[in-house]
């Protein structure tokens, strides 16, 4: 993931605090967050389809 965002969504003020705190992790760590964010972008995409806000919220917790 690109740093900047990734400070955006921690609320880092400062990219160092970012980089301190997330440069521990490894490549498995960095797989299974890429596949959580694919699960969450699939259940985005069918839920869009259906218009619907609650499919959404149920999904969306499911991945997280």
């Amino acid at each position: 993931m690109n740093p900047k965002p990734l400070q955006y969504l921690t609320g880092h003020s400062d990219i160092s605090l970012t980089f301190h705190v997330y440069t521990h992790l490894n490549f498995d760590n960095a797989e299974e967050e890429l596949k959580r964010m694919e699960e969450f972008r699939k259940a985005q995409a069918e839920a869009e389809k259906k218009n619907d806000a609650k499919a959404v919220l149920q999904k969306m917790f499911k991945v997280v």
